[in-house]
């Protein structure tokens, strides 16, 4: 399937908050009971398509939230249309984390301010009984700091689609689509229409709609 745009994104967090298991439910619409660590970095890569009929495909690149993969994953953090930050709404210790991966974000991005690309912050596991940080408490955080905020169970499959769909939206509204685009994150293409031949041109910013997907995974 041909498409308009091509976003790319990384995630981000602390092992075992659910970064594989979210990727995952957004792309196949699947959960494992039992992940295994991510070593490195997961490449996913899916499309969904706007209200407007405008394409968009995104890269997903899934990191490992063990330091020893540092040297590997810092690679990932440059050239991308924005970051999607992960914790556990059952484990205190990934929330109060979340101020090393902002900095993490500062650092090797080399964006801070009004110049950072946006950042999705997502608390995942709300299906638990046994939360720590309540969706008040988390909102208040991304307020402070210039995130999106938006909850989601893995397991369960709520709001993923809707949480990536967000920051997906996100990026495209801040696009000036009369200018060519300085992030190497972001690229535009052109989708043809199979009866006439003719390109497709991104019409205004709107709500998001489900298409398609495709999936593939660098070991």
């Amino acid at each position: 399937m041909s498409y308009d745009y091509l976003f790319k994104f990384v995630i981000i967090g602390d092992t075992d908050v659910g970064k594989s298991a979210c990727s995952d439910r957004f792309v196949d619409n699947k959960y494992i009971y039992n992940y295994d660590p991510t070593i490195g970095v997961d490449f996913k890569t899916k499309q969904i398509i706007l209200d407007d009929n405008t394409v968009i495909k995104t890269h997903l690149w899934d990191t490992a939230g063990h330091e020893k993969f540092a040297p590997i994953v810092k690679h990932y953090y440059k050239g991308l249309a924005g970051f999607i930050l992960i914790f556990d709404v059952t484990n205190m210790r990934s929330f109060n984390r979340l101020g090393f991966w902002l900095n993490k974000i500062n650092v090797l991005s080399g964006q801070t301010g009004g110049d950072r690309v946006p950042i999705l912050l997502i608390g995942n596991k709300i299906d638990k009984a046994c939360r720590e940080i309540s969706g008040k408490e988390a909102k208040e955080f991304a307020l402070k700091h210039g995130l999106l905020y938006e909850e989601c169970s893995a397991k369960k499959g709520t709001n993923v689609l809707g949480s990536f769909k967000r920051i997906t939206n996100e990026v495209y509204c801040r696009l000036d689509k009369d200018q060519p685009f300085d992030n190497p994150g972001i690229r535009r293409h052109f989708s043809f229409n199979g009866e006439s031949g003719s390109k497709t041109q991104p019409r205004e910013c709107s709500n998001i709609g489900f298409v398609s997907r495709m999936c593939c995974t660098i070991l």
